[in-house]
Order: structure tokens, then sequence, then C-alpha cells
């Protein structure tokens, strides 16, 4: 079995389940020193120079949801990067707010409402496509969900930098452990790849995430509550912030319960802050 299909699952979806049980690698862009890893969330498959040729590779009952020219990193060709879902789906979307005077940020998502209705159809899960500059299919891979989407976020608070939030959608099932699943990821001209130490960033009932900039840097903070192998609940409180290509953390645990608060607005994300190591 692949290595990002999730191994564990809780009787509805979780999200810690999913994000837990997911394994990763990095891209580096320097073409001379290319070596075989194992696959990850992020991998794409290669074609073969007859399928590149092939319009669309035979993707019907498709809508391109995002085409992406991104920025390249020293030593990439130009790519374009294009999500394609279900044609009748609306699809994920997301806005981030920036709060100035607390030095933060935080992505607000909405699912699309005929993705989670229980008696709906199934929809086919979304394809992620690599395209060269001369249009030639460069990978494509299958994704696990109908939805997903990528958005920019900037990696200093005088929006120089960027970097890329990779998320795909886990809310079908309206669970207290479903919904999107965010990862930081940088697109090279093999494909997407996400940062080392990066395990996901959840956005549910019992999970919530939001970004702070300190010394100019980006932090992640995350949240998470989750049962124990005792019948009880413990919180998980990380701290991650990025070093070159990798993300460190600082994480700890404590026995307790918590969920997130509904009030996505500025006084709820300073809350956030306020209390998050309660």
């Amino acid at each position: 079995m692949p290595s990002f299909i999730p191994s564990c699952r809780y009787v509805v979806l979780t999200m810690f389940a999913v994000i837990a049980s997911l394994s990763f690698e990095t891209c580096s862009s320097n073409h001379s020193e290319k070596k075989s890893k194992p696959k990850s969330q992020f991998d794409t498959t290669a074609l073969s120079d007859d399928a590149k040729n092939r319009n669309l590779l035979g993707i019907v009952g498709y809508k391109v949801f995002q085409s992406i020219r991104p920025q390249m990193r020293v030593g990439c060709a130009q790519v374009t990067i294009e999500l394609f879902e279900d044609a009748r789906l609306a699809g994920l979307k997301a806005e981030l707010y920036y709060y100035p005077d607390h030095h933060a940020a935080q992505m607000i998502f909405t699912s699309d409402e005929d993705m989670l209705n229980p008696d709906g159809p199934e929809y086919k899960p979304a394809i992620l496509l690599t395209r060269g500059n001369d249009g030639a299919v460069i990978s494509r891979k299958t994704l696990e969900v109908p939805c997903a989407r990528i958005d920019t976020v900037y990696l200093d608070e005088h929006k120089i930098r960027i970097a890329y939030l990779f998320t795909l959608d886990y809310s079908a099932g309206m669970g207290s452990y479903n919904g999107p699943a965010s990862y930081f990821v940088h697109l090279t001209d093999t494909g997407m790849c996400n940062y080392k130490g990066d395990n996901g960033f959840a956005t549910t009932l019992k999970s919530a995430w939001a970004v702070r900039y300190a010394n100019d840097r980006l932090e992640v903070w995350s949240k998470i509550c989750r049962p124990t192998d005792d019948d009880d609940f413990a919180v998980t409180t990380k701290k991650c912030y990025l070093d070159a290509d990798s993300f460190k953390s600082v994480t700890t645990v404590r026995k307790g319960v918590w969920e997130a608060e509904s009030d996505t607005g500025e006084e709820g994300l300073k809350e956030f802050f306020d209390n998050f190591s309660q």
C-alpha cells in the first residue's frame, strides 16, 4: 500500500489519523543530486513520452479549478500547476486574513456544500497536473479527496518571500476530526514538494492553527485535541517555524479537552494565541 494512504482511521474519518500516518519528502532543485526516495503525499508519477502528448490525459467530467504559474526557485524551469476537480463541484474556498496589530494571519476555509451532502453522488477525486513551458504534462497525481486548493502564504511580514499552502478537504462525514488539512509546499520543475517536518495543519472542531510573525519570521501555532489509549483526552500544542527548507517545532502535551473557537474573527484569533497553552 502506498505510504500516502492513511493507515489508521476512527469509525469516522479523523483528521489526526490522516495527518499522523502521512509520510513526506522534500525535493531539491539541484538536479545533479537526485536520489531515489520513498513515495509520499506529494509525489507525482512520471509519465511516458507517449502519455505526455495525450490531450488532458483522458480527463473527462472535470474542470480546471486552479491554474498557477508559481514563483520558481533558482535553477528550476518555469512550470504550470493545474488542479482539476469534478465539474459538478464549486470547490473548496479559502481566504487568508491578516491582522497587523497581532502580527498574525489565519486561513478561513469554506467547504463545498454538495460534497458535504451525505445523500449526494460520489464525486471524482481531484487531479494535480504539472506542465512544462511547452504544455506537455510532466507529472500527474490523483488525490484521495474531491476538493483541494493551492494558496499563497507570505514567509515574512513584509510580504516579500512566499510559500504555497496545499490544502486537501477531508470534511466529508462532518466528524469532530474531519476538515481541511493544509501543508506548506514549494514548487519545482518536477512538481510539488513539502517542507521537511511539515506533518500538516488541520482545521476541524478539535484542531486549529494560525500564522504568527516573530522577528520577521513565519511561525505556525497549532493545537489539537484527541483521545488517548486510557480513554482520556490530550491536548497537543505545537509552535513551528521555518528554517531554510525544514520546519522546526516545539511541542507540549497535556491532559484535557479542548475545542476550536467558532469565532474566526480578530477576537477569536487573539483568544487562540492568548489561551494557546491552556
